[in-house]
């Protein structure tokens, strides 16, 4: 029934999970669950180091970037 809901989101979504994220797990999975919504899989990064990495930083600027224009 969850996945019911996620399927009902019409926002732009950005999921973000680190490759090492044993918590989180891949995002693409709950990606593909969201209609329209996008994945990013940072190299080398676990759930807590995620946050600090400049490809974080730039993936949430990009999408924040294409969902404003």
């Amino acid at each position: 029934q969850g996945k019911n809901l996620i399927g009902a989101f019409h926002q732009p979504t950005l999921v973000i999970a680190g490759m090492r994220d044993q918590l989180a797990g891949p995002p693409q999975g709950l990606a593909d669950a969201i209609p329209g919504a996008r994945a990013v899989t940072v190299p080398g990064c676990d759930h807590f180091s995620l946050i600090s990495h400049g490809l974080f930083k730039a993936s949430v600027f990009d999408f924040f970037d294409g969902w404003l224009e």
